[in-house]
């Protein structure tokens, strides 16, 4: 019976990964990915860590809500290499960052973005890096690892498939 239960929770976690997604605490990551350019982000100049941008990487996570779910820069954070960075911007549906918005509503099914800004000098240069999603809510939630694919000096995605690319 044990084994039969296993190999049941097996094959259910090869589907779930063979999907593109890894779920997490506000529904499901479709990408993680890394860059050095910065994408566009409208009121910018509010937010102290995106004043000196040299030697640091943007990471970009996607994600589709659960239904109902709202989507803050309080909610997550990142922690990579045992330093927390937070979330400096969110976007819905591939529209440019707006540090001055710090909720969205999205409806359902759209892909949602989270902006963070890490130091560089932790990232490798190319390949992929594990870093941990953190919900920020008081409680114990479970870490979402995600693999950030590094896209160097590229430009980050311009928009995510549905099903996700994880």
């Amino acid at each position: 019976m044990k084994t039969l239960i296993l190999l049941a929770v097996s094959l259910l976690t090869a589907c779930c990964v063979s999907a593109g997604t890894i779920r997490f605490r506000g529904g499901d990551v479709l990408a993680a990915e890394l860059g050095r350019t910065a994408p566009t982000i409208l009121n910018g100049d509010k937010i102290a860590a995106l004043q000196n941008t040299s030697g640091k990487y943007f990471a970009r996570v996607a994600v589709r809500l659960t239904p109902g779910r709202k989507l803050s820069t309080e909610d997550f954070s990142l922690y990579c290499f045992g330093t927390k960075y937070r979330c400096l911007a969110v976007s819905t549906n591939g529209a440019e960052f707006d540090a001055s918005q710090w909720l969205i509503a999205p409806e359902n099914n759209a892909v949602c973005y989270l902006l963070f800004v890490l130091d560089g000098t932790l990232i490798a240069a190319e390949g992929v890096t594990r870093i941990d999603l953190k919900c920020n809510a008081p409680g114990a939630y479970p870490d979402a690892t995600l693999p950030f694919v590094n896209r160097g000096s590229e430009a980050l995605s311009s928009s995510v498939s549905g099903d996700g690319i994880l």
